[in-house]
């Protein structure tokens, strides 16, 4: 990475002696810092990942990153950045709206930026998955930090080419908090925070803890809350262990949707998928579909992607394995209807693939025909050659 002078704003261009040509405004990275920053804090272990829209100029082969606005994540399956439906809607509106800000009408979303608290610098298939639907195509960035308190944060700058493939390895930097000290950004309340300059999201209401209230309990209150606690415990350790195999039999099956878009979901490392030879899904989409056969390498890939025609979605995973019956979960999707744009291209599509697959069909029949005409002639010539033999007899 090298920092130089661009005019009267100090630029910071990733890559071995910035060869990588990916450029932020030092003031734009320590925003992106902080707010990560701020998410490690929200918790005593770990922290809370963020994430957020890079906004610039694609000039050339080069990126130029000029601003940035968060991505709204409700943290629905814990403290990583995994966007729930209803998040994947808002990203596409915030996308949308874009247009309209008045600070972004001269740039164009070129990226994003996640934080990692556990993961450390890699593109996990749900950023890679997020980079291919929001932010396709050539020249696209995006900025993994790897955010720990108490240390430096570890920076990997992923960029598409001009033939829209990722670079073979990123641009990996430390940014340590004296070259990069934190920058006070004012917190923005309430609806207009989208529209803030710096991208920082509304200060949360969380309600504090209140101590006091414990001291409230007389001496006796703690003696009867002993005893239920003991005997809570004893009841739940049988449980647990009732419950532990029926629990790693689990497949967390799940459905996100993104414009008409269902993302099918499954746990790639349960023990179940680990030793799958293949699976089956059964969708009922309006009505019954052909089932979807997956091989071994594509169950434990984690994921597939639909496009669903109605707003009431089925789905039901079958995994197969050797040594045991099959384990099967289902998981139901209800939700908007798709919209008309994207619901006529599959239409449209669908259509076509039935017109290419009646074609096959016609042109199969004509080949047999053939076929039997082709037999029906020699049979007729053997008849003709042995009727030439006996009258030449």
């Amino acid at each position: 990475m090298e920092t130089y002078q661009n005019g009267e704003t100090e630029a910071v261009r990733f890559g071995a002696d910035g060869t990588l040509p990916v450029e932020f405004p030092r003031v734009v990275l320590r925003q992106i810092l902080t707010f990560a920053d701020a998410g490690v804090r929200k918790l005593s272990r770990g922290g809370m990942e963020a994430g957020g829209i890079l906004f610039g100029r694609r000039v050339g082969a080069e990126v130029h990153v000029f601003a940035w606005r968060s991505i709204a994540c409700e943290h629905t399956r814990g403290p990583a950045f995994l966007l729930s439906n209803d998040d994947r809607q808002a990203l596409a509106n915030q996308l949308g709206a874009a247009e309209s800000d008045p600070a972004l009408q001269v740039l164009e979303p070129v990226g994003f930026f996640v934080s990692h608290t556990r993961k450390g610098l890699v593109l996990t298939d749900e950023d890679r998955d997020l980079f291919d639907q929001f932010f396709p195509g050539p020249n696209r960035v995006c900025m993994v930090l790897h955010t720990r308190k108490g240390f430096a944060t570890e920076a990997a700058v992923f960029l598409r080419g001009a033939d829209g493939q990722l670079l073979p390895e990123p641009a990996r930097r430390t940014l340590t908090g004296t070259e990069f000290p934190p920058i006070e950004m004012p917190m923005v309340e309430g609806p207009e925070a989208a529209a803030a300059g710096s991208g920082v999201p509304p200060r949360p209401q969380v309600a504090a803890l209140r101590p006091a209230v414990w001291r409230r309990i007389p001496g006796w209150g703690y003696a009867c809350l002993g005893v239920l606690l003991c005997g809570a415990l004893v009841l739940a350790i049988p449980m647990r262990r009732a419950a532990g195999r029926d629990a790693a039999e689990t497949l967390q099956l799940r459905l996100e949707d993104a414009k008409g878009q269902l993302r099918i979901e499954w746990d790639r490392e349960s023990s179940t998928i680990r030793k799958a030879q293949n699976a089956t899904l059964y969708i009922t989409d309006g009505r019954p579909l052909a089932p979807v056969s997956l091989d071994r390498d594509t169950a434990r890939k984690g994921f597939i992607n639909y496009g669903r025609l109605s707003e009431d979605i089925t789905v039901k995973l079958v995994v197969n394995r050797d040594d045991d019956t099959p384990i099967q979960e289902l998981a139901r999707f209800v939700g908007a209807p798709v919209p008309k744009e994207a619901s006529k291209e599959l239409l449209e599509t669908r259509a076509r693939r039935e017109e290419l697959l009646a074609e096959i069909r016609k042109l199969r029949a004509q080949i047999e025909m053939e076929v039997q005409r082709s037999q029906n002639l020699e049979s007729s010539v053997a008849r003709i050659e042995r009727q030439i033999e006996r009258g030449a007899r």
